[in-house]
């Protein structure tokens, strides 16, 4: 983490602004200027490898999307009427005229029999897919840090958090909170209408195990500071162990380094 919080490295040398970069092409007359603006999981990326000094294949980016959805509002004056797959009596029947809504004030009584989803203005009617970008300004100055920028990032989409594993690889993830979400599959009765019903209207079922803790000694969290400007060649480990009985013992394990090692001559 040295390198990503300022210690060691990962501080911006000068303003650098991550949520939009400027493309340049061409020369004098004919220079056009392009602005774009990367998916989130880029600007991680190349904020940990340009800034922190992290290789490519260290970075693990994980649950960040690169497509979001963004909630339509129905802004038409006449209601629009959305045809269903449930039609009387089973099966799947093509609706009068072949077409899948209609927008209108009043309905027949055979478009009654289809149509039966219906929406008026100023209602959520679904959803746009967009790339997962950065909303707003990520405009940090110089002497901020890599760190700084994770934060950021971290606050706008909300659950997740980033660390170093013990192997040196570099992490950012989702933080698994064990919600019952529309993640939890589905559960699909024998008759295809009603798995078909089903996908437009998910149903869950309350008795779907979604995680059992069955340990008691459960850790919920662990929380550290430790100080990388102060490093020593001293390193204490305090942890816990079972007897025989099952009785918690307390283990404290200290290791030094008195001296500097002599340099051996290498033959």
């Amino acid at each position: 983490m040295c390198l990503l919080n300022g210690t060691c490295g990962g501080t911006l040398p000068a303003s650098v602004s991550f949520h939009d970069r400027e493309i340049i092409e061409g020369e004098g007359d004919d220079q056009t200027i392009t602005i774009e603006y990367p998916i989130i999981k880029d600007i991680i990326r190349e904020c940990v490898h340009h800034f922190g000094g992290e290789h490519f294949t260290r970075i693990s980016i994980e649950n960040v999307p690169e497509v979001g959805r963004i909630v339509m509002e129905y802004t038409g004056s006449s209601p629009i009427h959305f045809a269903t797959v449930d039609t009387p009596g089973g099966g799947y029947e093509r609706p009068p005229g072949g077409g899948s809504f209609i927008v209108a004030p009043e309905l027949t009584p055979a478009q009654k029999r289809h149509f039966k989803d219906t929406y008026v203005k100023g209602d959520n009617i679904g959803y746009k897919e967009t790339p997962l970008t950065y909303p707003g300004e990520l405009i940090l100055k110089a002497g901020s840090t890599v760190t700084q920028v994770l934060d950021e990032i971290v606050k706008t989409l909300g659950n997740y958090q980033y660390y170093y594993d013990v192997d040196g690889v570099f992490h950012f993830q989702y933080k698994t909170n064990f919600l019952a979400t529309g993640n939890t599959p589905l559960n699909f009765d024998a008759t295809v209408e009603d798995n078909l019903s089903k996908l437009y209207c998910p149903r869950y079922s309350p008795s779907l195990l979604l995680n059992e803790f069955v340990d008691a000694e459960l850790v919920s969290n662990i929380s550290f500071s430790p100080n990388y400007s102060n490093i020593k060649n001293d390193f204490v480990y305090w942890g816990s162990r079972q007897d025989d009985k099952k009785t918690q013992i307390m283990v404290r394990y200290h290791l030094a380094i008195d001296k500097k090692p002599e340099d051996i001559p290498r033959p």
